[in-house]
Protein backbone atom coordinates (compact mmCIF):
# COMPACT_ATOMS: atom_id res chain seq x y z
CA UNK A 1 0.00 0.00 0.00
CA UNK A 2 2.97 2.17 0.95
CA UNK A 3 4.30 1.73 -2.54
CA UNK A 4 1.32 2.38 -4.48
CA UNK A 5 1.04 6.11 -2.31
CA UNK A 6 4.47 6.83 -3.14
CA UNK A 7 3.71 5.99 -6.68
CA UNK A 8 0.76 7.97 -7.07
CA UNK A 9 2.81 10.70 -5.05
CA UNK A 10 5.73 10.45 -8.39
CA UNK A 11 3.41 10.54 -10.94
CA UNK A 12 1.48 13.81 -9.51
CA UNK A 13 4.87 15.39 -9.21
CA UNK A 14 5.63 14.22 -12.72
CA UNK A 15 2.43 15.62 -14.26
CA UNK A 16 2.68 19.06 -11.99
CA UNK A 17 6.02 19.48 -13.41
CA UNK A 18 5.28 18.88 -17.22
CA UNK A 19 2.27 21.25 -16.94
CA UNK A 20 4.39 23.74 -15.21
CA UNK A 21 7.07 23.57 -18.11
CA UNK A 22 4.34 23.61 -20.43
CA UNK A 23 2.98 26.84 -19.57
CA UNK A 24 6.53 28.47 -18.95
CA UNK A 25 6.62 27.33 -22.91
CA UNK A 26 3.47 28.94 -23.84
CA UNK A 27 3.89 32.22 -21.90
CA UNK A 28 7.56 32.26 -23.48
CA UNK A 29 5.93 32.04 -27.33
CA UNK A 30 4.70 34.52 -29.86
CA UNK A 31 1.15 32.82 -29.42
CA UNK A 32 1.01 34.27 -25.81
CA UNK A 33 1.92 37.87 -27.01
CA UNK A 34 -0.67 38.06 -29.61
CA UNK A 35 -2.94 36.43 -27.24
CA UNK A 36 -2.39 39.08 -24.67
CA UNK A 37 -2.69 41.99 -27.23
CA UNK A 38 -5.91 40.12 -28.48
CA UNK A 39 -6.94 40.49 -25.06
CA UNK A 40 -5.98 44.07 -24.46
CA UNK A 41 -7.70 45.18 -27.72
CA UNK A 42 -10.94 43.31 -26.75
CA UNK A 43 -10.96 44.88 -22.92
CA UNK A 44 -10.36 48.36 -24.42
CA UNK A 45 -13.69 48.62 -26.27
CA UNK A 46 -12.47 49.19 -29.57
CA UNK A 47 -10.26 52.47 -28.48
CA UNK A 48 -6.74 49.70 -28.58
CA UNK A 49 -5.12 48.51 -32.14
CA UNK A 50 -2.05 46.50 -31.77
CA UNK A 51 -0.27 45.31 -34.89
CA UNK A 52 2.33 42.74 -35.36
CA UNK A 53 3.12 42.21 -31.65
CA UNK A 54 5.87 38.98 -31.29
CA UNK A 55 8.22 38.48 -28.36
CA UNK A 56 8.08 36.76 -25.38
CA UNK A 57 6.11 37.56 -22.18
CA UNK A 58 9.29 36.45 -20.60
CA UNK A 59 11.36 39.21 -21.59
CA UNK A 60 11.53 41.25 -24.98
CA UNK A 61 8.18 42.12 -26.82
CA UNK A 62 8.25 43.93 -29.91
CA UNK A 63 5.08 45.76 -31.55
CA UNK A 64 5.38 47.34 -34.80
CA UNK A 65 2.37 49.40 -34.63
CA UNK A 66 0.16 50.73 -31.82
CA UNK A 67 -3.01 53.08 -31.76
CA UNK A 68 -5.10 54.13 -29.04
CA UNK A 69 -8.38 56.46 -29.87
CA UNK A 70 -10.17 57.81 -27.50
CA UNK A 71 -12.90 60.68 -27.28
CA UNK A 72 -10.47 63.62 -28.25
CA UNK A 73 -7.01 62.74 -28.82
CA UNK A 74 -5.35 59.49 -30.46
CA UNK A 75 -1.73 58.31 -29.63
CA UNK A 76 0.12 56.20 -31.82
CA UNK A 77 3.59 54.93 -31.86
CA UNK A 78 5.86 52.37 -34.37
CA UNK A 79 8.81 50.07 -33.67
CA UNK A 80 7.84 49.78 -29.89
CA UNK A 81 10.16 47.22 -28.08
CA UNK A 82 9.51 46.92 -24.07
CA UNK A 83 12.09 44.48 -22.19
CA UNK A 84 10.49 43.92 -19.05
CA UNK A 85 10.48 41.46 -15.68
CA UNK A 86 7.39 39.89 -15.07
CA UNK A 87 8.96 38.28 -11.87
CA UNK A 88 9.02 41.38 -10.55
CA UNK A 89 4.77 41.62 -10.75
CA UNK A 90 5.49 39.16 -7.69
CA UNK A 91 6.85 41.69 -5.21
CA UNK A 92 7.26 44.91 -6.81
CA UNK A 93 4.88 45.66 -9.03
CA UNK A 94 5.15 46.29 -12.93
CA UNK A 95 9.42 46.95 -13.79
CA UNK A 96 10.12 47.34 -17.49
CA UNK A 97 13.92 47.78 -17.47
CA UNK A 98 13.59 49.75 -20.86
CA UNK A 99 10.67 50.86 -23.32
CA UNK A 100 11.42 52.31 -26.86
CA UNK A 101 9.56 53.65 -29.63
CA UNK A 102 10.89 54.99 -33.00
CA UNK A 103 8.12 57.34 -33.39
CA UNK A 104 5.11 58.57 -31.44
CA UNK A 105 2.44 60.66 -32.32
CA UNK A 106 -0.24 62.17 -30.02
CA UNK A 107 -2.71 64.36 -31.33
CA UNK A 108 -5.36 66.33 -29.45
CA UNK A 109 -8.75 67.80 -30.64
CA UNK A 110 -9.61 71.55 -29.26
CA UNK A 111 -12.58 71.61 -27.26
CA UNK A 112 -14.74 74.42 -25.38
CA UNK A 113 -15.87 72.02 -23.13
CA UNK A 114 -13.92 71.82 -19.35
CA UNK A 115 -12.43 68.87 -18.74
CA UNK A 116 -12.86 67.50 -14.86
CA UNK A 117 -9.60 67.14 -13.20
CA UNK A 118 -9.42 63.28 -11.95
CA UNK A 119 -9.13 63.22 -8.10
CA UNK A 120 -5.64 61.93 -8.31
CA UNK A 121 -2.86 60.74 -10.62
CA UNK A 122 -1.66 58.27 -8.06
CA UNK A 123 -0.71 54.99 -9.66
CA UNK A 124 -2.54 52.07 -8.69
CA UNK A 125 0.26 49.71 -7.94
CA UNK A 126 4.39 50.61 -8.59
CA UNK A 127 5.60 50.97 -11.80
CA UNK A 128 9.00 51.43 -12.64
CA UNK A 129 10.39 52.01 -16.23
CA UNK A 130 14.20 52.10 -16.05
CA UNK A 131 14.87 53.89 -19.61
CA UNK A 132 12.36 55.68 -21.81
CA UNK A 133 13.58 56.57 -25.50
CA UNK A 134 11.48 58.11 -28.09
CA UNK A 135 13.49 58.94 -31.31
CA UNK A 136 10.90 61.02 -32.66
CA UNK A 137 7.48 62.50 -30.77
CA UNK A 138 5.17 64.39 -32.85
CA UNK A 139 2.41 66.62 -31.28
CA UNK A 140 -0.33 68.64 -32.57
CA UNK A 141 -3.23 69.93 -30.14
CA UNK A 142 -5.55 71.92 -32.42
CA UNK A 143 -3.67 73.80 -34.70
CA UNK A 144 -0.20 73.89 -32.28
CA UNK A 145 1.98 71.23 -33.40
CA UNK A 146 5.62 70.40 -32.65
CA UNK A 147 8.28 68.11 -33.03
CA UNK A 148 11.12 66.27 -30.31
CA UNK A 149 13.73 63.82 -31.55
CA UNK A 150 15.91 62.02 -28.97
CA UNK A 151 14.08 62.01 -26.38
CA UNK A 152 15.41 59.80 -22.97
CA UNK A 153 14.43 59.45 -19.66
CA UNK A 154 12.96 57.47 -17.04
CA UNK A 155 10.07 56.73 -14.76
CA UNK A 156 9.13 55.57 -11.04
CA UNK A 157 5.84 55.71 -10.05
CA UNK A 158 3.14 54.55 -7.46
CA UNK A 159 0.25 55.46 -4.97
CA UNK A 160 2.52 57.60 -2.84
CA UNK A 161 4.50 59.70 -5.74
CA UNK A 162 5.16 59.73 -9.24
CA UNK A 163 9.05 61.03 -10.61
CA UNK A 164 10.44 61.62 -13.85
CA UNK A 165 13.99 60.82 -14.26
CA UNK A 166 17.18 62.18 -16.13
CA UNK A 167 17.92 60.83 -19.05
CA UNK A 168 21.49 60.63 -18.54
CA UNK A 169 21.43 58.79 -15.21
Amino acid sequence: RKSRLMRWFWIAVALVAVAGAAGIAFIASELAVATAARMLIARSEGRLLIDGANGSLLSLVRINHLEWRGPSSTLTADDIAVDWSPLALWSRGIVVKALGAQRITLAIKPSDTAVEVPVTLALPTTVTIGKIAVAEFQWAVGTTEGRISGVTFGNNGGPPDHRVLRGDR
